[in-house]
């Protein structure tokens, strides 16, 4: 097909500015051709040859570390031009009588030519062409920003990927028109700047953390939307496996989740200590009698089983606890659902709380209505976000550091992964450096990030309210200081305080059960 008829509406006209784009085109596509030879031809610093035969062995690690950083610039530039040319097929196609380019080559739609044209998905189709609204949109003849302005500088300078900007831009689109101009702007900014260096899974995390706090007017509303809409269907395959599909509302999936993070967090650390399972016990460890997923699984090793079969035999290991079952080995002990609320809050009945290892919010009388269970814990916070009690749990110091930690960190303070997949670390080393056991020299990291902290020489500073890591020279050669934690991973106070002050709740706060 000649790119250049596509946009040619009128002789002498486009086609002159769309063969010098093919032809920019097809310079570029040689010059990755030439530095994809590149690639598999060259070697290390000895000299030796960069492929044997199907992947590069000669080459040093920092070099591909370099060239992923190269390589991504280069993707997210292509990523940029095809949202503007998505965009411009928009412009001249949907609104044209006929349908314009789309349809006139039997496609519905911009973006169905768009998906056809790139082998890719509607959905990937669509994110490029909300970015290349934002790219080329017309500047405001009053003087004023345009839609988004932040994504758009972050996306010309480089510093913001396509499925980041469309996950900001398709939030902030689908608000209430009702709140503050301001407010978008400054979620926005601070959206953008969270960004980099974060995939755009994590990254999606934090935007609905941020969505709720938009959006705190509505979440009485929205939960019980939720709630309306849960269930759990079981059933039967062809093959004989039971199949279980569920969609659970926050309050009702906070224990299950917390149960089951719970025993697949131990279930990871014994594979990570190399403890195999015993055949002839059921699953239990020899020795020791406590569960690592019985059943038929339960003759493999612990270290042979996926994150996906551990939560299975985790589901099973709950069930034989509840069906009459006398062991008090599953390591539930100190599992608890944590339920964090603003003192401020607590006592006007507005605003939200959140659940930890859960990005939606809930509001306070869902709060108060899980305090009452045995195994919740409620956490009062100050005007800073200080601790200021926590509710019914057992004294023990190791347990009230890790929930203030959790407080601080949010979960894996690197990585932003829940609560449940954390483990506390010293940052001064207890044996190595004689650390203390103390708020400010804890940190919650998951496994994978812990090691590589260690791995690549990173180091934290934290205090009791934030925690800062510094890169290694190898990857940061300035070593700036990249902050982690909660005030990284979820969305400012700030963003849910449009309510008025003097508000007061329906319910009395001592329903919390706070300790006194």
């Amino acid at each position: 097909m000649d790119i250049s008829g596509l946009l040619d509406r009128e002789p002498g006209g486009a086609a002159v500015v769309v063969d010098a784009f093919s032809a920019a085109c097809a310079v570029a596509i040689a010059a990755v051709a030439g530095v994809r030879d590149a690639a598999r031809g060259s070697g290390g610093p000895d000299g030796r040859d960069g492929r044997d035969g199907h992947n590069g062995v000669g080459v040093d690690a920092a070099v591909l570390a370099a060239r992923a950083q190269i390589a991504g610039q280069l993707a997210r530039e292509v990523d940029l031009l095809l949202a503007e040319v998505a965009c411009a097929i928009e412009r001249h196609g949907d609104t044209e009588p006929g349908g314009g380019v789309a349809r006139r080559l039997g496609h519905r739609g911009t973006v169905d030519m768009i998906a056809s044209v790139l082998g890719s998905t509607r959905a990937h189709a669509g994110r490029l062409l909300d970015v290349g609204r934002v790219l080329t949109q017309e500047p405001a003849p009053d003087g004023e920003p345009g839609h988004h302005p932040h994504v758009a500088e972050a996306l010309n300078s480089r510093e913001l990927s396509v499925d980041c900007a469309s996950t900001i831009t398709s939030m902030l689109d689908a608000l209430p028109e009702t709140i503050p101009t301001e407010h978008l702007r400054s979620a926005e900014l601070d959206l953008v700047s969270r960004a980099p260096g974060l995939t755009a899974t994590t990254f999606g995390r934090i935007v609905t953390h941020f969505r709720t706090a938009l959006t705190v007017d509505t979440t009485p509303a929205t939960l019980e939307r939720l709630r309306a809409n849960r269930y759990l269907h079981v059933w039967e395959d062809r093959d004989g496996m039971l199949a279980i599909d569920a969609r659970l509302d926050p309050e009702t999936a906070a224990p299950v989740r917390a149960a089951l993070d719970a025993l697949v967090n131990d279930a990871m650390r014994r594979a990570r200590d190399n403890v195999a399972t015993d055949p002839g016990t059921g699953g239990a460890n020899p020795g020791t009698g406590t569960s690592a997923g019985a059943g038929p699984l339960a003759a493999t090793t612990a270290t042979t089983r996926t994150a996906a079969q551990m939560r299975a035999d985790a589901l099973a290991d709950l069930a034989r606890h509840a069906l009459a079952c006398t062991a008090t080995d599953l390591p539930l002990a100190s599992t608890t659902v944590v339920v964090r609320v603003h003192e401020t809050d607590l006592h006007t009945g507005l605003g939200n709380a959140e659940i930890d290892g859960t990005s939606h919010a809930i509001d306070i009388s869902t709060a108060r209505r899980m305090a009452a269970n045995a195994h919740v814990i409620p956490a009062v916070l100050g005007s800073h976000s200080e601790l200021l009690d926590w509710g019914r749990k057992r004294r023990l110091f190791t347990t009230a550091q890790r929930l203030a930690l959790i407080e601080r960190d949010g979960g894996c303070a690197f990585c932003g992964a829940p609560p449940g997949w954390a483990e506390v670390h010293h940052i001064e080393w207890w044996s190595r450096d004689l650390g203390i056991t103390s708020i400010a020299n804890g940190v919650l990291l998951c496994r994978h990030c812990h090691h590589t902290i260690h791995h690549q020489g990173w180091t934290i500073h934290a205090t009791t309210t934030e925690v800062w890591f510094t890169p290694p020279a190898s990857i940061d050669p300035l070593q700036t200081p990249r902050q982690g934690g909660r005030a990284r991973f979820h969305a400012p106070r700030s963003l849910s305080m449009r309510r008025a002050a003097e508000g007061t709740g329906p319910d009395s706060p001592l329903v919390m059960g706070i300790a006194p």
